[in-house]
């Protein structure tokens, strides 16, 4: 197939071009090519700014593709811009939005028929991101009403494992265990939080415009577990070799906000059920939580990650003001 990536060279869109050249896909990737990154031999580069609409009919003028996945559209016209640009010329195209986009539920687990973020959604710290990808969603769902522009919409849970770009997320809980530091907790520790490993993730996303049911359908894809704040210290604890010393922070001095320190949805509980994922696409997550970190944290060590500085003086004020 000839596919396209919008995106490519953060976390998800680096996967997913490794995923499609080992299959043996023709892969071009756009981008504004201002994050360095190395790609397989093969893939072509196209550049363009996402902002500017010119930019994009130009850049992808007279081109065709089997499939387009766009890792990197945060806003409607960013996605405005690339269907515009792709009306016509391409057989799919997958839009990669977030569970973030699902209203608060006081029902588990969350479904693709859940209801969505809307302007008057209780205020949440991932509150705009995830209007943000709501109003992407909507726009392709017009566009499949008037014109129907060929589109899947795929929602992951919370993405970790190897080049994740957001490093303070698993690579700074492994700093701080093995620095012996101890581990802020939000509330009592125990907000639910769901994850979904980067390689499984991308299968996902490799499965999708195979098949046919998949057209004009939203996806949420997660790992196989959930884990409360306190479980996921002690499983990560347990990898690194560590016990991690936990000191939990009062509601009130997090509420609406997201922490450095522990910057996960620990605001409300997140769990997701993937049965429309397996049932339409044949997906089955191959990682559990245990051997994605696992896996996670080898690729740490590898990469010299630990060898790296991390700043943790913010969270000293905090235990400081603790009295821990």
């Amino acid at each position: 197939m000839n596919v396209l990536v919008l995106g490519g060279s953060n976390m998800i869109g680096r996967h997913l071009v490794q995923e499609l050249v080992a299959y043996g896909h023709q892969v071009t990737v756009l981008n504004r090519g201002q994050t360095p990154v190395e790609f397989p031999k093969g893939v072509q580069r196209l550049y363009a700014d996402r902002d500017a609409a010119a930019a994009m009919r130009q850049a992808l003028a007279g081109k065709s593709y089997d499939w387009s996945f766009d890792v990197s559209g945060m806003t409607r016209q960013q996605v405005q811009n690339a269907a515009e640009s792709l009306k016509g010329s391409v057989g799919r195209y997958l839009f990669t939005s977030t569970t973030s986009a699902y209203e608060r539920r006081s029902r588990i687990p969350c479904t693709e028929e859940s209801p969505l973020l809307t302007p008057d959604s209780p205020p949440s710290p991932s509150k705009e991101y995830g209007l943000n990808k709501v109003a992407c969603e909507h726009y392709l769902a017009e566009l499949w009403a008037k014109e129907r522009f060929p589109y899947t919409v795929l929602r992951p849970a919370a993405v970790y494992g190897p080049h994740n770009y957001m490093r303070g997320r698993e690579f700074a809980m492994f700093a701080r265990l093995r620095r012996g530091r101890k581990l802020l907790v939000p509330g009592n520790g125990m907000t639910v939080t769901h994850f979904v490993h980067v390689d499984d993730l991308v299968r996902a996303y490799h499965l999708a415009p195979q098949v046919a049911a998949s057209l004009a359908q939203a996806y949420t894809l997660a790992g196989t577990e959930a884990a409360t704040v306190t479980g996921l210290f002690q499983l990560l604890g347990e990898i690194v070799g560590a016990s991690p010393q936990m000191v939990f922070v009062p509601w009130e001095k997090v509420t609406g906000t997201r922490p450095s320190w522990y910057p996960y949805e620990w605001e409300r509980i997140a769990f997701y059920s993937i049965e429309k994922a397996k049932a339409h696409l044949g997906w089955v997550p191959n990682y559990n939580l245990r051997q994605g970190m696992e896996q996670t944290y080898g690729w740490y060590l590898e990469s010299g990650m630990d060898n790296e500085p991390w700043d943790f003086s913010g969270e000293d004020k905090l235990l400081a003001e603790l009295g821990t």
